[in-house]
């Protein structure tokens, strides 16, 4: 028998929480990724690899330098369909190069019973490949289907634009990365020079709506740095309106999955969106959308916290998308003592292209004074390199004011339940619902924001007191705490005195913290008096 006796208890440390490293770009077809589907990216070639594949063209001719590409079109030969799970198979009579999660129409359709309800635009089902061609429309019907007509989809809606990629033309003056207008499902158009021979021969194809941009998001993204990953949040082929659906489906399955999202453009001019952003306005949803709009469309994000806006410089190139710098700048971000937050006010970026100054003060002017972010140069203090102008959410507020507050909810709510599970599991020293208990976990807290004001989030010196509700709201409205943080903890007596149900249940609500978000300077002003007076 041993004299001694060992008890051990361990301590386990909390894991960081990686929430506010972790940001999606959005895609809308761009990848062979089905829909719902997150793809992690550490760099630009991972991206290559889901990117969707060039689409085959029906035909590509030219007037008055006015390109239209035609999608290929064909007539359903046969077709089956199962009530159970609602997919369509159809067989074509020639290929469409539809691949699953591209967009395709059908148009009509002939049979028995409910035939009709195949007719309009769908995503291509796995298994879609060649004249092989299914979908997946309502469950429970019945038909038979004989004949109509399948093409190859845009999947957008008239006059909307994209960016695209041409190729494989023998004529090289098609062969381009060109902004294209949507004409029908079927057809697009795209400026060419007017002496292009046409019809365009050889083997013409395309890259279909979001692929061109998410490599422009990535190309930006990772000029920034190597260091920082980011996923691809494929949410399939569909008009910008559809997508803000999708993507609010897609968090409420998936909640806390990403801290923010760097949206296509079309969704700068898609009210659906500002509305979205717009309800994202309290304290705690940690959720934000970096957004590309023009001086007009920013009016529709005015107050959103949520909102990170970007108008891009007209002189924007065919290989950039600018929110993606701020938004690398943002998600980098990895508080610690040795690597303090900087503000994003100013920020360095790489690989973005500054709005021009002339002509255009009162229009950066504008900007500014609505919280719209535009992409300068530091020219102003002796630095060529192109950095960011303001910083702040369409609320008025630093995005480095709602980091903070993101940065303490997250690591103060952690903290503390890290210690209430320990304390439940030490037998040497457990945390009871006590005064001793109530000062260990102030003390947690206490700590949590002291590494806040090391890692530059949290403004002054944290004070802890231990006050009761209504005398710690008197001390914050008379400033007691002004240029400090408070951590107040109310006594374990006068607090079950006043909630006297609230020790039965294991509930203490007497944690509170009032402080400052750290900032950076906007706006400097120094005074100079000029004197010829000389005195002796």
């Amino acid at each position: 028998m041993s004299i001694v006796t060992v008890n051990v208890t361990q301590t386990v440390a909390p894991t960081p929480s990686q929430l506010q490293k972790n940001g999606a770009m959005i895609s809308q077809g761009g990848t062979t990724a089905p829909p719902g589907a997150k793809t992690l990216v550490t760099q630009p070639s991972d991206l290559t690899a889901v990117l969707r594949p060039a689409v085959a063209l029906a035909s590509l001719a030219q007037v008055a330098g006015l390109a239209t590409g035609t999608l290929k079109s064909t007539t359903i030969a046969a077709g089956t369909y199962n009530t159970d799970t609602g997919q369509v198979t159809l067989t074509l009579t020639a290929s469409i190069a539809a691949l699953p999660g591209a967009p395709v129409t059908i148009a009509a359709a002939t049979g028995t019973g409910s035939f009709a309800a195949i007719d309009g635009t769908f995503l291509a089902d796995a298994g879609s490949v060649g004249t092989t061609l299914k979908f997946t429309i309502a469950a429970g019907l019945t038909m038979t289907i004989t004949g109509g007509n399948a093409n190859a989809s845009l999947g957008r809606a008239n006059g909307a634009t994209f960016w695209t990629t041409v190729s494989g033309a023998t004529q090289a003056g098609y062969n381009l990365t060109a902004l294209a207008t949507v004409a029908t499902d079927k057809t697009f158009t795209y400026a060419v020079a007017g002496a292009t021979v046409s019809p365009a021969t050889g083997t013409p194809a395309f890259l279909m709506p979001g692929t061109v941009e998410l490599t422009q998001m990535s190309a930006t993204f990772f000029a920034q740095g190597s260091q920082q990953a980011v996923y691809v949040l494929e949410l399939g082929s569909a008009t910008p309106a559809q997508g803000v659906d999708d993507l609010d489906d897609w968090i409420a399955a998936n909640p806390g999955t990403f801290y923010s999202y760097l949206v296509p453009r079309s969704w700068g001019g898609e009210t659906t969106w500002a509305d979205y952003l717009d309800a994202l306005d309290g304290t705690t949803a940690k959720t934000y959308g970096f957004t590309t709009v023009t001086v007009d469309q920013s009016a529709a994000f005015a107050g959103a916290k949520a909102a990170f806006c970007v108008v891009e410089s007209p002189d924007v190139p065919s290989t950039e998308f600018t929110a993606a710098g701020p938004f690398w700048v943002t998600l980098n971000y990895a508080p610690s003592s040795t690597n303090r937050v900087t503000t994003l006010a100013f920020a360095y970026l790489s690989g973005v292209t500054a709005y021009p100054l002339a002509g255009n003060a009162a229009v950066l002017a504008t900007l500014k004074a609505a919280g719209v972010n535009y992409v300068g140069t530091g020219a102003e203090g002796g630095i060529s390199n192109t950095v960011l102008f303001w910083g702040t959410t369409m609320d008025l507020r630093p995005f480095n004011y709602w980091y903070s507050v993101d940065w303490v909810q997250i690591t103060g709510s952690q903290a503390i339940a890290n210690a209430v599970i320990n304390g439940s599991n030490d037998a040497i020293n457990p945390l009871y619902y006590n005064q001793n208990g109530i000062n260990r976990l102030q003390q947690v807290l206490a700590t949590v924001m002291s590494s806040g004001i090391t890692f530059g989030l949290v403004l002054g010196n944290v004070q802890q007191t231990a006050l009761d509700a209504s005398a710690f709201q008197v001390a914050v409205d008379d400033g007691t705490f002004d240029g400090s943080t408070a951590v107040n903890a109310v006594p374990f007596r006068a607090y079950t005195a006043a909630n006297p149900s609230d020790y039965a249940d294991g509930v203490y609500d007497g944690l509170s913290v009032v402080y400052t978000p750290a900032r950076g300077f906007e706006s400097i002003t120094f005074n100079v008096n000029v004197t010829d007076f000389v005195t002796q």
